[in-house]
């Protein structure tokens, strides 16, 4: 007599497929909890990113790999001459006392005080050979505007891996110890003012210092792409000045008891090549530093305007910023950071912020 089969619906998988399940569901599992919050983060929309710090990596050295046809020069590490006017050790903002602070061996401390054109307390370099009308530029009306909804500022580092004293070689990857960590503050302290900033943390120079305003160019034309509201693009540099003996040199200004490191705007013009905008990215730049120069005269050296032009012609309020040198510390650039926010969201105000 033959045995009866049970039966078993085609539809019900076999003993060796459900082992074959048990092993894949957990698996399966995983992938559809991570669709769902990825999902979930997407379904924000750009309305509720723009209320955040967005600091995400481009990593466009790879996508944006071919070269302009104009080679962007980089800020000279000569900017500032030792033959400027210089006092040594802490300078004379206020009576306090400052804070105590012995620079490491082969380190001094300057302040470099302002030389140049002066117009309504703004100090210019000018090595550009073009003509330029400060009190016009100071006393004219805002060129763009910053009204409406979604971010304002974007702030960049063509050169990312720029570093402060006691790091040696001047430069790291290490987000904590260089100047990516600094544009995290300015960041962070223009959001807590309400000027809604995105920061990349890029470090455009990380795979080759060559072609880095080419590479920061085209991340900034993507952030431009993905938020069309923001007009200001601040990059964000730290100097380098150097003896011919090897000696770094440290640029502090004292204020309220605590050494910042000093600050110099860098802006390009079209000598050598297109940059229909420079004008207006000068404008704003000398508006911020009579701004700062009214609460805080010595945070800022004086305003260099070369033949350069540092990808500035991106967006109509874009500017370059050093934050100090390489013999400065990194808190002494945080503290900068501190001091010109509530400086930068005073004069974007104007510009309908």
């Amino acid at each position: 007599m033959k045995k009866k089969r049970s039966f078993r619906p085609r539809c019900l998988p076999s003993p060796f497929s459900r082992r074959i399940l048990r092993g894949f569901l957990p698996v399966f599992g995983v992938v559809i909890v991570s669709f769902c919050a990825v999902f979930s983060v997407v379904s924000l929309g750009k309305d509720k990113l723009t209320e955040m710090v967005i600091a995400s990596p481009l990593h466009l050295t790879v996508l944006h790999a071919d070269e302009p046809k104009f080679a962007e020069s980089a800020p000279p590490n000569d900017l500032f001459s030792l033959s400027e006017s210089a006092s040594p050790s802490v300078p004379s903002e206020d009576a306090t006392e400052v804070d105590e602070y012995t620079p490491p061996a082969g380190v001094v401390e300057i302040t470099s005080e302002p030389t140049g054109e002066c117009i309504d307390g703004v100090y210019l370099k000018n090595t550009s050979g073009k003509d330029v009308d400060l009190a016009n530029l100071l006393s004219g009306e805002p060129v763009f505007s910053l009204s409406g909804n979604g971010p304002k500022v974007l702030i960049v580092h063509t050169h990312g891996t720029e570093s402060y004293v006691p790091v040696e070689g001047e430069r790291s990857t290490d987000i904590t110890e260089n100047v990516v960590c600094v544009g995290t503050r300015l960041a962070e302290n223009l959001n807590n003012l309400g000027i809604i900033t995105i920061h990349d943390t890029s470090m455009y120079d990380a795979a080759s210092y060559n072609g880095s305003y080419a590479r920061m160019y085209e991340g900034v034309k993507w952030w431009l792409g993905e938020y069309p509201s923001v007009k200001v693009v601040i990059d964000l540099h730290r100097d380098a000045v150097i003896a011919d003996d090897g000696t770094k040199y440290s640029l502090i200004t004292n204020i309220d008891g605590k050494r910042a490191a000093q600050l110099m705007l860098v802006m390009g013009t079209d000598v050598k090549v297109s940059h229909p905008d420079w004008m207006k990215n000068l404008g704003l730049a000398a508006k911020i530093q009579r701004a700062a120069n009214s609460v805080y005269p010595n945070l800022f050296r004086s305003m260099m305007l070369t033949v350069g032009r540092y990808s500035q012609h991106a967006a109509p309020g874009s500017i370059l910023i050093e934050f100090g040198a390489s013999g400065n510390t990194l808190d002494q650039a945080l503290y900068s950071a501190d001091l010109l926010a509530p400086i930068l969201a005073s004069v974007l105000l104007e510009y309908g912020a």
